[in-house]
């Protein structure tokens, strides 16, 4: 996964003056090592040796230098937003278990009935296979690769969002409801009878943002029609690697072009009613899309101003966009 403090890398001053220490915003809490850090949330984070769990207790704590915990807010990803109090406490209540669960997102394939790439229609759920993967495994995210789905009514989607939510509530007790992931990159291409679109490289050849963002729109309520929240889209690789295979899900070459589209899809799949919108996720893993050899998937050889330069730019600019998720 990509982290925000890669960002870091490129902050460093570029001249040998003396930089000056800039004033950190009024919400950035700044730790000091040598001094103790109070808490504001009420809850309060021991760790237990015995089940290596965390037990919540309603009073305030001071977390000393050297106290590791997995939800210490000295460390750099809690520094800047202090995550809401019942967040800390949902996810301080859960076993190390139900935590990988929660970072664990396995295909439809290994729930339904059939084999993988090859299921069986009508797609149906497997009782047997939902015990293991809640049960057993936690697991806190499904997506559909296609391979073996195929395209599914509207009806029967539902059908299946429903049974997946029903089975995590049978089979788990921390109340946490499973996220379903899908790819609608031009349109919702599982769903029988949805509105398709141009790739990628299609929508920019237009240089329309707005007719991109309303595409988006489109492709959101359809995907929320299917039962669906989260939409695997858009793709932020550029393309400058011909020989690579998916250089038609890219909006093209021009770093400026590229982010004004991401931009359209980003507000038209979130910026909407709460009934008509989609988690929007900016993919792939930075410079993925250029491989040295073409091939999907294989090492990529990027000097640093080129990444700066052309791939990185739009990855943080989609961050003030508010886009809900990245994908690798």
């Amino acid at each position: 996964m990509f982290s925000c403090s890669v960002f870091s890398l490129f902050s460093q001053p570029k001249t040998t003056k003396t930089p000056v220490k800039a004033k950190p915003p009024k919400f950035v809490e700044v730790v000091e090592d040598d001094k103790q850090l109070e808490v504001e949330p009420q809850a309060k984070f021991d760790r237990v040796e015995s089940n290596v769990e965390y037990v919540i207790r309603d009073e305030k704590v001071i977390l000393f230098e050297g106290e590791v915990y997995a939800l210490d807010l000295k460390l750099p990803e809690f520094r800047h937003v202090i995550p809401d109090n019942e967040v800390l406490k949902k996810v301080a209540s859960l076993s190390v278990k139900e935590l990988v669960g929660q970072m664990t997102q396995i295909d439809l394939a290994l729930i339904c009935d059939g084999d993988i790439c090859a299921l069986k229609s009508p797609q149906t759920l497997v009782k047997e296979k939902l015990q293991t993967a809640f049960e057993s495994y936690a697991v806190g995210s499904v997506l559909n690769v296609g391979c073996g789905s195929g395209t599914i009514s509207r009806e029967r989607w539902i059908e299946i969002q429903k049974d997946i939510q029903i089975a995590n509530s049978d089979f788990t007790s921390h109340n946490i409801p499973v996220i379903f992931g899908i790819d609608a990159i031009h349109g919702a291409n599982y769903t029988k009878g949805a509105t398709l679109f141009p790739q990628q490289i299609g929508q920019a050849a237009m240089w329309n943002p707005d007719l991109i963002q309303k595409a988006a729109q489109i492709t959101a309520y359809d995907v929320r029609a299917s039962g669906i929240h989260w939409n695997f889209s858009p793709v932020l690789d550029l393309g400058r690697q011909p020989l690579w295979s998916r250089f038609f899900e890219t909006y093209g070459e021009d770093v400026m072009l590229a982010e004004a589209c991401t931009r359209a899809a980003i507000l038209g799949y979130q910026d909407n009613k709460p009934e008509f919108r989609v988690a929007a996720c900016m993919k792939h893993f930075l410079g993925y899309s250029y491989p040295l050899s073409g091939k999907d998937r294989t090492p990529a050889w990027i000097d640093n101003r080129t990444l700066r330069e052309y791939y990185l730019p739009h990855f943080p600019r989609s961050n003030s966009f508010w886009c809900i998720n990245y994908h690798d």
